[in-house]
């Protein structure tokens, strides 16, 4: 009588390994941390916001909020408007130096930051900084001070804006690499002009990588210490820091919650799938059909842009 054979009930393990270590260090090192924090900050022989109510009370403190979120929206959009028009002439056109770009990128980003600052403080220094002094020699200025002044917010987001560049040029240009050009050119078949193409078809495609990096550029700002520390102006984390050195742990983690960057927040299933279809290559059905969607509908429109103009 031959044994009957049952099938195995064990699940492999191995594929489920890298996910698990994945999710470890996602709890240790992230969700832990914030939910401390947010634990900390919401307890006081009980559950209390009266961390929050001094936070927002103290005018030094919003004034520091205040400081952060403007000099981290600078960064933002000042890194959008310069790192993506390098990008896009790195990654779609002839241009020259494309490997000096590539690498000056990869030197900002690696640079410490308190490394620029200091940089930026020799050379736009109010008193004795190299281009303040070359200023006033050739425009002979009748002053002791400026014209240029890097303590101030201005300065901090010139300081910050190397590194917020080099996010938003590394992001885009593996994305735009990875575009199908066959979209652009049946957009141009269509009748659409370069201008049209770049608006409808490209900047579109783009979107998600472009806010990808925006965001992380705009994350970096708000975790700057250095910068701001040398330059003498007052953001959340050098308010941070001074709650911590009068042992105030719970004014601490009140403005380490409001300092927390935004790029903890989940992306949409829909900005995911495009991302990692135009920066990396090819992903599931669903990011894929998110991107054919689009095209669809680029060349529709640009059909009946076309027959609106055949017609008049």
């Amino acid at each position: 009588m031959s044994a009957t054979v049952r099938p195995s009930l064990a699940l492999p393990i191995g594929p489920l390994v890298p996910w698990l270590i994945g999710l470890f260090c996602l709890l240790y090192l992230v969700a832990l941390p914030i939910g401390y924090m947010a634990y900390d900050s919401l307890t006081d022989e009980g559950v209390t916001l009266e961390a929050y109510r001094e936070f927002f009370a103290d005018a030094k403190l919003r004034a520091a909020m205040r400081n952060t979120l403007l000099v981290a929206t600078g960064v933002a959009v000042l890194s959008v408007l310069v790192g993506a028009p390098l990008a896009f002439g790195v990654a779609r056109t002839d241009m020259r130096g494309k490997g000096i770009v590539g690498a000056t990128m990869i030197v900002s980003l690696v640079s410490p930051d308190f490394l620029l600052a200091m940089a930026y403080i020799a050379l736009a220094g109010p008193n004795v900084g190299y281009l303040n002094l070359a200023l006033r020699n050739v425009f002979d200025l009748q002053t002791t001070s400026g014209p240029l002044d890097i303590f101030t917010l201005w300065g901090l987001i010139l300081t910050a804006l190397p590194h917020g560049v080099a996010y938003v040029f590394l992001t885009l240009t593996p994305a735009l690499r990875n575009v199908d050009p066959a979209l652009e050119e049946a957009a141009r078949v269509q009748g659409a002009g370069p201008l049209a193409t770049l608006r409808d078809v490209t900047l579109p495609l783009m979107r998600p990588a472009l806010l990808s990096g925006a965001l992380l550029a705009f994350a970096g700002s708000l975790a700057m210490f250095g910068p701001p520390h040398m330059l003498r102006l007052h953001v959340l984390t050098i308010s941070i820091r001074e709650s911590l050195i009068r042992l105030d742990f719970k004014g601490a983690s009140a403005a380490s919650m409001g300092d927390l960057p935004p790029s903890t927040r989940p992306h949409s299933e829909r900005e995911s799938g495009c991302v990692s279809l135009l920066a990396f290559g090819p992903v599931d059905q669903r990011g894929a059909s998110v991107v054919v969607a689009r095209a669809r509908t680029v060349a529709e429109d640009a059909s009946r842009r076309l027959v609106r103009r055949a017609g008049s």
